[in-house]
């Protein structure tokens, strides 16, 4: 059951005290009253032989023991330099400590410089090395493909509703996985987005269909959530997640050489 699945994924990181652990017993037996004795009784043995493995091994378990499978844009993060850019490659190393597996399918011409990486143990970039952006829809597809029949993914995560929401999407009716699409820009509808060029009213036509198929939706402004809602869009579907920026990067930073360089000339 649902319930149950989210009693999982708010484990704690660090083994339980012996206090703690019954309280998680008892709150167990409240959220699976509907499954019966036999159910009640094979899931509390679950929960102790699972932290007893924990405690034994002397390892902490991930936060979300979750595997997320996701589609992005980015062909840095296929780069060996990649760790020595922005935040986003950090930003997804942080992901990777919260989850069992994270895999990335990123969108990157066919060029010898852009290669499968592992740089930690659970985080998994495969570059697509597509011939050009139709290409990658069908390269991103068969990867896809590989990664869900060799793990076992919970959640296909899109970066766009464009041709990153399309294999999401097909990811989604092959193997009934749950899909959440990004909208990281107010671009649906938008009349400047739509007067850019004429294929765009193809692709705006084609982002709010993927929409409408999508599990939940993630954007980053209030704004946008209003806009989608007064689409018809389920309010329940919608959540603002901005982008996180990590500020201690720059309070701890020192400006004296960008001063000197932009003042001085």
């Amino acid at each position: 059951p649902t319930e149950i699945s989210g009693l999982a994924a708010m484990m704690p990181r660090e083994i339980m005290s012996l206090g703690i652990f019954f309280q998680k017993i008892l709150l167990a037996f409240g959220i699976i009253r509907n499954i019966g004795i036999s159910g009640r009784i094979l899931f509390i043995i679950q929960i102790i032989i699972h932290y007893a493995l924990y405690a034994w091994r002397g390892i902490k378990e991930p936060e979300y023991p979750l595997n997320i499978l996701l589609i992005n844009l980015d062909p840095e993060l296929t780069q060996e330099n990649a760790k020595f850019s922005t935040g986003a490659f950090r930003r997804h190393l942080d992901y990777a400590k919260l989850l069992s597996n994270y895999f990335i399918i990123v969108r990157t011409p066919r060029h010898p410089g852009f290669k499968k990486r592992t740089p930690v143990k659970n985080l998994h970039i495969f570059p697509s090395l597509s011939l050009n952006k139709i290409f990658f829809i069908y390269d991103a597809f068969r990867i896809g493909s590989r990664i869900c029949k060799e793990n076992k993914i919970d959640l296909i995560s899109c970066q766009d509703p464009f041709s990153a929401g399309l294999v999401g999407y097909l990811l989604k009716k092959r193997f009934g996985i749950p899909l959440n699409v990004h909208i990281l820009a107010d671009i649906i509808d938008n009349p400047y987005f739509l007067v850019e060029r004429k294929l765009n009213y193809l692709l705006n036509r084609w982002a709010k269909w993927i929409i409408k198929k999508a599990d939940t939706i993630r954007v980053s402004t209030l704004r946008e959530k209003g806009k989608l809602t007064l689409q018809g869009i389920d309010k329940r579907k919608i959540h603002d997640v901005p982008f996180f920026v990590d500020f201690a990067s720059f309070q701890q930073g020192n400006g004296n050489n960008i001063r000197e360089v932009n003042l001085n000339g």
